[in-house]
């Protein structure tokens, strides 16, 4: 552990019992912790190396039909090379594959970009429709394209008040949801 490192890149040299030095480059960035691993070539062994893979949705990592973790894990430790994954929610109806290469030492960094499902909104009269924070306009609203996954969908009528479902966008079918403003 070193302290008081200024923001900045800094290098890095570590020499194993070889002798033979290493060199890495980390990033420290204000209010941070910066972690680097730095795997040694050994005479005899397997080198490995990281994966982070990030969703907004849950996935299954699989290689060769083995589960080998999930998005919930901030890093994976995978031997050097190329991998070849499916990722996978199957409540979504979602799978997809990606081949990686894990370098010594280092972080192979992917970014999963959820396909668009199908939701369509109504309300009895009509209601204004935020979902996730956001307005999409006033029912009806009918085929309109949202990332798969989980999602509030909140109602809102000037005079009867505001309701708050929570759906699930898959791929598999489209969404229909609504409600009738008149009941509480």
């Amino acid at each position: 552990t070193v302290k008081d490192l200024t923001v900045g890149e800094h290098q890095v040299t570590v020499r194993g019992s070889s002798g033979e030095p290493v060199n890495r480059t980390v990033l420290i960035q204000e209010g941070t912790v910066a972690s680097l691993v730095v795997s040694m070539v050994a005479p005899v062994g397997f080198t490995s190396g990281w994966l982070a893979l990030s969703s907004t949705i849950p996935l299954q990592i699989l290689e060769k039909a083995t589960v080998i973790g999930t998005t919930e894990s901030p890093r994976i430790l995978l031997p050097t090379g190329s991998h070849e994954l499916e990722l996978v929610n199957s409540e979504l109806g979602f799978q997809t594959t990606r081949t990686v290469q894990i370098a010594a030492g280092q972080t192979a960094t992917v970014a999963i970009r959820p396909p668009l499902g199908v939701i369509s909104i109504n309300a009895v009269p009509w209601a204004e429709i935020w979902i996730d924070g956001k307005p999409v306009g006033e029912t009806p609203i009918g085929n309109l394209s949202l990332a798969i996954g989980k999602h509030d969908v909140v109602f809102r009528h000037p005079e009867l008040g505001e309701q708050v479902r929570s759906v699930t966008v898959g791929l598999t079918a489209p969404v229909r949801i609504s409600a009738d403003m008149r009941k509480k």
